[in-house]
């Protein structure tokens, strides 16, 4: 038997160890900026809405791999997936459409991929869109999202700053 002084001591570096490996770096190439945004549309166009935002690297070497994307504090809609599309080099670095976008990206829509997988490098203009379902009854919302990533071994989160919000009410509402 391990005397008890040695056991805590195992025990404080086995905690300090498994809390060091579980929060990902979120100091890594991927950048969504830092302002706070807030997108709002109506629930009658946006009931099934798509939220796109660009994805940039400020590392011209890394290549970006996508392994999960989670919603920040959804409210009323339920999270569908994410997909990976490209952006014309000239257009806008976000939208919100309905899903799928294809009245907004008619040429680059269908070449979209599964998010999950999908990689990319700075030199690559590209977005994740992100598929929602309106589930509530008056406003819902989600306050951005949180994307896991992996740069070779390292792995990386980010965190977008556009909040979505669908509401049953005048978007100006000062309320939202």
């Amino acid at each position: 038997m391990i005397p008890t002084p040695v056991r805590l001591v195992l025990l404080a570096g086995a905690t300090a160890l498994a809390l060091s490996g579980c929060a990902p770096a979120t100091d890594g190439p991927l950048i969504f900026g830092t302002s706070e945004d807030t997108i709002c549309g109506p629930v009658e166009l946006y009931a099934h809405p798509a939220l796109g935002t660009e994805l940039r690297s400020d590392d011209p070497d890394a290549v970006i791999v996508i392994t999960r994307v989670e919603p920040i504090n959804p409210d009323g809609v339920d999270y569908i997936g994410a997909s990976v599309m490209p952006l014309d080099p000239d257009g806008g670095g976000f939208m919100f459409s309905a899903y799928p976008p294809t009245e907004q990206f008619p040429e680059l829509w269908p070449l979209a991929e599964e998010a999950i997988g999908a990689s990319f490098t700075s030199a690559t203009r590209a977005a994740i869109v992100t598929e929602f379902e309106y589930t509530a009854t008056g406003t819902a919302s989600v306050e951005g999202l949180l994307v896991h990533y992996t740069v070779g071994q390292s792995e990386y989160t980010a965190r977008t700053h556009l909040r979505m919000v669908i509401s049953d009410q005048d978007c100006d509402d000062g309320d939202l």
